[in-house]
């Protein structure tokens, strides 16, 4: 757990199958999401169970899909 990610260990009981969900809620700025992105990428790269992100991720791909508030710039990673 961060404190922008809580992960968790979910187990079927009638089957006993087992894979992880993530839950995310983004820190607004987004210098400050960059501990996230880097969090969830080392989790991938050990993940060997199937896994599920979902959330708020306070986050758009392009500047054109927000509607109202501050304006944002596209960054290019």
């Amino acid at each position: 757990m961060t404190n922008q990610m809580m992960q968790c260990k979910v187990i079927q009981l009638s089957t006993q199958k087992e894979f992880f969900i993530t839950f995310v809620y983004g820190h607004n700025k987004d210098k400050h999401r960059s501990s996230l992105w880097r969090n969830l990428m080392d989790i991938a790269i050990r993940m060997i169970l199937a896994w599920g992100v979902m959330g708020d991720f306070n986050s758009i791909r392009h500047s054109k899909d927000k509607i109202g508030g501050t304006k944002v710039c596209d960054v290019k990673l």
